[in-house]
């Protein structure tokens, strides 16, 4: 059961990291460490607002 588990977890990080690399291409466009830092920064912050906006709401009904 475990290892079900972790497959599904590991197809899902799979098919974000293609999401994302389709989004916003394979590598880096700044040249200096700090501008990649921010720029994976905010990649990371468009992948996690894409995943929270699919993301299911429930709401307990009683």
């Amino acid at each position: 059961m475990e290892e079900v588990q972790r497959h599904h977890r590991r197809s899902l990080v799979e098919s974000l990291m293609y999401c994302l690399k389709t989004l916003t291409g394979n590598c880096l466009w700044a040249r200096k460490v700090g501008s990649q830092a921010t720029e994976v920064a905010i990649r990371v912050g468009v992948l996690n607002r894409m995943t929270a906006l699919a993301r299911p709401h429930s709401v307990r009904i009683a």
